[in-house]
């Protein structure tokens, strides 16, 4: 299956794809990691299935995602490392990859060098398709940001789109009554934290 059909299939239908394997499939945990580990879908996919699919909790599919959603930000910067030292010289790789990543540099430089780190924490935290951790983690890697700084900005992001798709995912108020005020809160504090270690890193 493609990413577009998959993504398309996100749009549509939250619920669990049958194709997956039956081990995958019936373990909604496995289930959630895997789509969150998708480039292109990440928590924007996740999050929905977990809370409209599975009918999980939502903090318990708000804490598995996010959490995942960020943990994979180091391995996407090994990644890129690895990728454009050897798997981009490749011709094929140059011609038909190029284009694509150029798109994601184009779409993220206008709010980055406006806003810095913090443009970067808002291009990631847009919850629509492309717009995740790996787009972001490709974006600072092209525009040659620090790293630190930047895994920061990426983790900020991914935490409020985490908040955003799981408000979308349960409706606002229901998101209020069923996740908690007291951990909204946190989740506020954890990201005003976050924030002023970027600006005092810069």
């Amino acid at each position: 299956m493609s990413f577009r059909c998959l993504l398309a299939w996100m749009l549509t239908s939250p619920e669990a794809p049958s194709w997956l394997p039956a081990w995958i499939s019936s373990n909604p945990y496995i289930t959630l990691l895997l789509i969150t580990f998708l480039p292109y879908i990440e928590l924007r996919g996740s999050i929905p299935v977990g809370i409209l699919g599975l009918g999980m909790d939502p903090l318990e599919v708000f804490t598995i995602c996010t959490i995942a959603n960020v943990i994979i930000i180091l391995p996407i910067y090994l990644f890129l490392d690895f990728a454009f030292q050897r798997i981009f010289r490749i011709s094929w790789f140059h011609e038909h990859v190029e284009p694509r990543v150029d798109r994601v540099r184009k779409s993220a430089e206008g709010k980055v060098e406006r806003y810095g780190f913090l443009g970067l924490a808002a291009f990631v935290a847009i919850p629509l398709p492309g717009t995740g951790a790996y787009s972001g983690c490709l974006a600072s890697y092209l525009l040659g940001m620090e790293r630190k700084r930047s895994t920061l900005s990426v983790a900020l992001g991914v935490l409020v789109a985490g908040v955003l798709v799981t408000l979308a995912s349960t409706g606002a108020f229901a998101a209020l009554s069923s996740v908690g005020l007291g951990w909204l809160a946190g989740i506020l504090v954890l990201a005003v934290i976050v924030l002023l270690v970027i600006r005092a890193l810069r």
